[in-house]
């Protein structure tokens, strides 16, 4: 009974911390969206070191066509969430762009509003 009471207590105090504070909702929503956030930030990194396992092999940077045959090739088909042809997705469900800028590369995930060009966006940049 007392452990009922100190979590309806919780309840009570974050409920009217947020409504006096509204922008501390982010703060109490952020575990589902820092999970999402580091598990695409881990497979961004994965297809980083991807495609520097190419670089090492043939001294460039692999083309769009190229990236697109690494992840059919290095990313297991029965995750558990869906590879759409050769295109990896992530967490949101919307593909990673990968394209060749200057001297090396960039990875975008477009983030949970699923738009190009906002502060979601998650962006790895590399350059050789």
């Amino acid at each position: 009974m007392k452990k009922l009471i100190i979590a309806i207590f919780i309840v009570l105090c974050v409920g009217t911390a947020t409504y006096f504070f509204p922008f501390l909702g982010k703060f109490f929503a952020a575990p589902g969206e820092m999970f999402q956030a580091v598990s695409t930030g881990m497979e961004i990194k994965q297809l980083e070191t991807m495609i520097i396992g190419f670089s090492k092999k043939y001294e460039r940077w692999p083309t769009e066509e190229e990236y697109s045959e690494l992840v059919a090739e290095n990313f297991n088909r029965d995750r558990n969430d869906s590879l759409l042809s050769s295109v990896l997705v992530d967490v949101w469900g919307e593909p990673y762009n990968y394209f060749r800028q200057g001297s090396g590369f960039v990875i975008v995930s477009m983030g949970p509003d699923k738009k190009p060009g906002t502060t979601d966006d998650m962006i790895l940049l590399r350059h050789k």
